[in-house]
């Protein structure tokens, strides 16, 4: 088993990721230009190389935590360890993490900005979404009906930068969809990150039209510092709003936006935290 934490050599590094259970993987040494993929290109890699029967992607700041734990100041969370991953994979295929959108409904989120650094004279990220799906409707790939629907109705979406699985189920996914984006992609404008937007939001589609066994899984996420608690995710039903909310106040006026790689030159950092596994 391997969890393999997504980001740049320039992050700051977490000192739980010990090249055990978690190691990094960085976006600067991937197959696919990292501009364009981002996590895609780790989980493209990871799939194909990786020799563990199971596999997962945690965010450089993001990380699956144990519900049971009862944070303390000094402890605010405890990620999952490798016998609790391995007892919920038993019966199921996946530990995924639900994104909760700041929206009513999935859909809205297409009418919302992406990135900050889109080049305007390309289709926005949210036309190229619409394409992706009405490339994947013309090549008759699953019911896009159920698709649409889905997107129609939902608040959520799993996130594929954030999963633990059996790795013949990630590797049946990554040889579906790379071969499709590299089609789709051909005679289609390359705004910055757009496949990483395609992957993101097929990955638990896919997952849960082929009808994989899937366990949501809760998460703490850092501050971009990785030097305090930017919120916790806790508890969310389909029927009801997420309890989803921000613990440290300090960062209320710094909304979480996806990574991008620095643009300057800094020195590694590695953060002597008191996390516990």
């Amino acid at each position: 088993m391997k969890i393999y934490v997504c980001g740049s050599k320039k992050d700051t590094k977490m000192n739980f990721v010990d090249g055990k259970l978690r190691e990094y993987s960085y976006i600067e040494d991937t197959t696919y230009n990292s501009n364009l993929y981002c996590e895609v290109a780790n989980l493209y890699d990871i799939a194909h190389n990786s020799k563990e029967d199971i596999i997962g992607l945690e965010h450089y700041r993001r990380f699956f935590i144990d519900t049971n734990f009862e944070a303390t100041n000094e402890y605010p969370f405890r990620v999952i360890n490798e016998e609790q991953i391995l007892e919920t994979l038993k019966d199921n295929d996946l530990i995924m993490s639900k994104n909760y959108l700041n929206t009513n409904l999935m859909v809205h989120l297409y009418g919302q900005p992406h990135n900050p650094i889109e080049n305007p004279n390309m289709p926005s990220i949210n036309i190229c979404l619409y394409d992706w799906f009405e490339f994947l409707r013309n090549k008759n790939i699953f019911n896009m009906d159920d698709i649409y629907h889905f997107m129609m109705k939902a608040y959520w979406y799993w996130g594929n930068n954030m999963f633990i699985g059996k790795r013949e189920v990630i590797l049946e996914y990554v040889n579906w969809i790379f071969p499709l984006m590299d089609e789709f992609g051909k005679n289609y404008p390359h705004q910055h990150r757009i496949f990483s937007y395609i992957g993101e939001y097929t990955f638990g589609l896919y997952m849960m039209l082929k009808q994989k066994k899937i366990v949501e899984g809760f998460k703490a996420t850092l501050t971009k510092d990785c030097k305090s608690i930017e919120s916790y995710q806790f508890y969310a039903s389909d029927n009801l709003n997420p309890s989803y909310f921000i613990m440290n106040p300090k960062v209320e006026d710094n909304p979480e936006v996806p990574m991008e790689e620095p643009t300057e030159e800094k020195e590694e950092t590695i953060v002597e935290t008191e996390l516990v596994e």
